[in-house]
Order: C-alpha cells, then sequence, then structure tokens
C-alpha cells in the first residue's frame, strides 16, 4: 500500500519534467563573437590595418630599351686612318655623334681589339661598356656620355691581335635606342646609313738606293 500511494515517475516523466536545453539553444544564448569583432573589439598595437592591406607594397618596375623608329643620327667620322706599317697599334681621331637622347655603339673588327679606356662598368652615371679590350666592344648610355667615353683620353685605340693594325678594317654601328642597353642583337637593328667602316691604311714606306754621279770640282 505504501507503494502505491507514492508511484515513482517513469524515466520519460522525469526528462520531460526537467528539459534541458539544447545544443542550438545553448549556443544561441550565449553568442560567440566573430572574428571580425575580435579583431576590432581587442586591437593589436603592432598589427596593420586593414586599410593597409588593400594596397600592397611597390615593387619595381623594369623597362626594356629597344631601338626606336626614329635612327636619325648625325655621325662624323674618319672613313680612312693612315698608320705606319709597324704599329700594332692606332688611334681613331675623334668621332662627333648628335641626335637620339640615348646611344648604342657597337665596335667590332677580324684580328683587332678596342681600348676604350673605360673598363667593364656599369657607373652610377647610366654608362654602359662592355668588351673592353676585345674585338667586340659595346657602349651605351646618352649621347653625350658616348661622346665623352669614345673620345676620352685621347681616342678609342685599335690594337692588332696577330700583328700590326695596317691593311684592316674597323666597323662601328650606331643604334638610338629608347634606354640605354648593351644587347648585342640590337647592333643589327639599327639604320645601315649609321653603319661606319673605318680602314686603317698602311704607309707606304719603301727603302731604295739611288745612284748617280756627283762632280768633283778642283
Amino acid at each position: 500500500e505504501s507503494h502505491s500511494a507514492q508511484p515513482r515517475p517513469t524515466s520519460s516523466e522525469s526528462h520531460s519534467a526537467q528539459p534541458r536545453p539544447t545544443s542550438s539553444e545553448s549556443h544561441s544564448a550565449q553568442p560567440r563573437p566573430t572574428s571580425s569583432e575580435s579583431h576590432s573589439a581587442q586591437p593589436h598595437g603592432g598589427a596593420r590595418s586593414d586599410a593597409n592591406k588593400n594596397f600592397p607594397a611597390s615593387e619595381p618596375t623594369f623597362v626594356r630599351s629597344q631601338p626606336t623608329k626614329n635612327q636619325t643620327i648625325r655621325i662624323n667620322v674618319a672613313s680612312v686612318i693612315p698608320v705606319d706599317p709597324r704599329a700594332h697599334r692606332s688611334t681613331v681621331p675623334a668621332i662627333s655623334i648628335t641626335g637620339p637622347e640615348y646611344l648604342l655603339v657597337c665596335m667590332q673588327g677580324a684580328n683587332l681589339s678596342f681600348d676604350v679606356n673605360a673598363g667593364n662598368s656599369t657607373n652610377g652615371s647610366g654608362v654602359l661598356v662592355s668588351g673592353d679590350i676585345s674585338s667586340r666592344a659595346l657602349i651605351s648610355g646618352t649621347t653625350a656620355q658616348v661622346n665623352a667615353i669614345i673620345n676620352g683620353a685621347g681616342g678609342t685605340k685599335i690594337l692588332g691581335l696577330a700583328g700590326p693594325v695596317g691593311g684592316h678594317y674597323a666597323v662601328f654601328n650606331f643604334v638610338a635606342l629608347s634606354h640605354p642597353s648593351l644587347e648585342q642583337a640590337f647592333c643589327n637593328l639599327g639604320s645601315p646609313t649609321n653603319n661606319r667602316v673605318i680602314y686603317l691604311r698602311a704607309l707606304g714606306i719603301n727603302r731604295s738606293l739611288i745612284k748617280g754621279s756627283i762632280k768633283l770640282k778642283n
């Protein structure tokens, strides 16, 4: 009788009497701040702002040089240089070049080398030199810079690699460029009218014996 007077609730009734919140209700009751809200609420002193992230750091750009469409160049250079037939070197007379802003000069010759008195360099002024004291030398920069190097130290020297320089030819190519460059392929992309050939002509020096009669007076 005591048991029937105080019936015990079943397991299902116990759970329904004290319902437990579902997982979704629990999360909605205590929402977590989003990542963006957390960063805005607790900024770090050393962190960059979001505005800076939209502007990445700029990188240096490199402009590729190329021959210009206008290849008008005024060139004053000797076509023949008389040399001693025994000489192993000769100096090119002063060369005058005017016209383009930037210039490439290519020098070459069989059994010859060119000394431009500058060495292979890329100095702070922007002038470029390659192949100094070799059979193929290149100079590039502003027209004024190229003039200064070619005519510096008394002028460009031509040296014989296999004997005297007499009887040889030196070829000079002048190419107008958009920017200084030592690209060898550009040497053949200028106007043919801007190419110059210098002939190193050996002087005719001969030894001969001239016989003649001499009258003696008493």
